[in-house]
């Protein structure tokens, strides 16, 4: 597993490396390496607690996502309703503007 970590020196005798989100931690060290390898053990110790699970999801299994891009450009039904969307926006860009005159 590769998570990203940013390096930097904080002085001239000391780099901290952190990482993000879900594993957001801070390390720091005397010299680079120290700083990634203090880390590093950081995030072992993190990912090895009881009932601590790292995983991911994966969005070919959503049950919808048969219907995700199921629409052609050329698609009747969906030109209609952009049309709709487009009349709904102009009439509520109507109304708001005729609110902004009243005010």
């Amino acid at each position: 597993m590769e998570i990203p970590v940013l390096i930097e020196r904080v002085n001239p005798n000391c780099y901290r490396a952190r990482s993000g989100e879900p594993l957001p931690l801070t390390a720091e060290g005397s010299t680079h390496a120290l700083a990634l390898a203090n880390l590093h053990e950081l995030l072992k110790d993190r990912l090895n607690q009881p009932g601590t699970e790292l995983t991911s999801v994966d969005i070919h299994s959503h049950p919808l996502i048969t219907f995700a891009g199921s629409w052609s450009p050329d698609d009747k039904e969906l030109a209609e309703w952009q049309q709709i969307l487009a009349e709904n926006r102009q009439r509520q860009q109507e109304l708001d503007d005729a609110a902004e005159d009243v005010a």
